[in-house]
């Protein structure tokens, strides 16, 4: 049986976890290195930590009709 959604965006969600730790740490780097990528890119972690909000939405939102789904039964 397939995984439930909710646990898939679970997964999803430590998988982006660890992006976010690994971009905060080359960034770190690279400013260690007095390098700069420009303001498009120098912060990419948050864009990662908004990216993972809105998996938590939707995380939240596929517990809700899952849990909804199975009282019905």
């Amino acid at each position: 049986m397939d995984k439930a959604l909710s646990e898939q965006i679970g997964e999803v969600i430590e998988s982006l976890l660890l992006a976010e730790f690994k971009a905060q740490r080359m960034l770190r780097t690279a400013k260690d290195k007095h390098l700069s990528f420009g303001l498009e890119y120098n912060h990419v972690d948050d864009d990662i930590k908004q990216i993972i909000s809105r998996m938590r939405y939707m995380k939240s939102l596929a517990e809700r009709r899952e849990s909804t789904a199975e009282s019905n039964r």
